[in-house]
């Protein structure tokens, strides 16, 4: 019997401690990066921050959400790895936050009997009200936004949004 206890200690240790998960090899060098928010000099919270690293290959997902004070703590993902900051070098950043989008009023059921210009014009004004619930600009959530931030290997990277400097 004790034997058995010990075997069924023994076998099940590595999953009471965990196996844990290792840098990946092909991880790039991360440095902290802090992201503040803010309009009118107010921080926003819940806004959704990511970095897309110039001339990545999508591996990695850069990102975080801003806090109470308006900063958002940046972490990197590789697979299953996650750790604090973003890779050194330059990165582009969006920061968007939509507001909860009204539910569906049409089925998809409905939608399948539509003709092609009914479904343009749906989607149309669905962006439209997507774009009239949205907290930030457009063009800050975006490919074509126009901030970045350079993240250094000793200092990091810091960068500070006024979200008022934007047209919405």
């Amino acid at each position: 019997m004790r034997t058995l206890i010990i075997f069924v200690f023994t076998a099940t240790l590595p999953f009471i401690v965990g196996c844990g998960t290792t840098r990946p090899k092909e991880m790039p060098e991360t440095a902290p990066c802090e992201i503040t928010v803010l309009q009118d000099g107010k921080p926003m919270t819940d806004i959704i921050v990511s970095l897309y690293r110039e001339g990545g290959n999508g591996a990695l997902s850069i990102g975080g959400t801003t806090d109470a004070s308006g900063i958002a703590k940046i972490k990197t993902t590789w697979g299953a790895y996650t750790t604090d900051g973003a890779p050194v070098g330059t990165c582009k950043v969006t920061v968007d936050k939509v507001f909860d989008f009204p539910r569906e009023t049409v089925t998809p059921e409905e939608m399948d009997h539509w003709t092609p210009e009914q479904g343009r014009k749906y989607e149309q004004q669905r962006q439209e009200m997507i774009d009239k619930l949205r907290a930030t600009p457009a063009v800050l959530a975006g490919t074509s936004s126009p901030l970045s931030v350079s993240i250094e290997s000793r200092s990091g990277g810091n960068l500070t949004v006024e979200i008022s400097d934007y047209k919405k």
